[in-house]
């Protein structure tokens, strides 16, 4: 990992919580076992989740929930101005946007930046490197 991150993708990284962080070397170790994957899709699948932000146990259940059986309420509760809980809904389902931005903001390719925007897209398309980080990022 320290191989592939450059100093301040590694420092963003660093910030996620511990179950992003593991998430996000479970997904780069599928990668390498089931994909011929990049580096910019190695660095991608490290850091696709780094817009979501400081989130509590509860606003991740909520969020689920809230998607598979009501998601007008989701939508309607989302809102990245409201409290706590508007912004932390709104942080999940904005994060590929959000950390898009902020890789972009340190440098990173705009492959990279690419990856992370589109990782919840209904389709991947024909990009198969983007249906890999898709598919791994669910099954891990």
């Amino acid at each position: 990992m320290r191989d592939l991150l450059r100093p301040a993708e590694l420092r963003l990284f660093e910030t996620l919580q511990g179950r992003e962080r593991r998430h996000a070397l479970d997904v780069l170790a599928w990668l390498r076992a089931n994909a011929s994957p990049s580096d910019e899709l190695l660095i991608a699948a490290l850091l696709h989740n780094t817009g979501k932000g400081a989130l509590h146990a509860h606003e991740r259940i909520l969020h689920v929930l809230l998607l598979q059986f009501a998601p007008g309420l989701h939508e309607r509760l989302a809102d990245p101005e409201g409290g706590r809980l508007a912004r932390a809904l709104a942080a999940q389902r904005d994060h590929p946007a959000r950390g898009a931005t902020r890789l972009l903001a340190i440098g990173c390719s705009p492959r990279v930046c690419e990856l992370v925007r589109r990782h919840h897209d209904a389709s991947p398309g024909g990009d198969r490197e983007l249906a890999w980080l898709m598919e791994a990022d669910q099954v891990v």
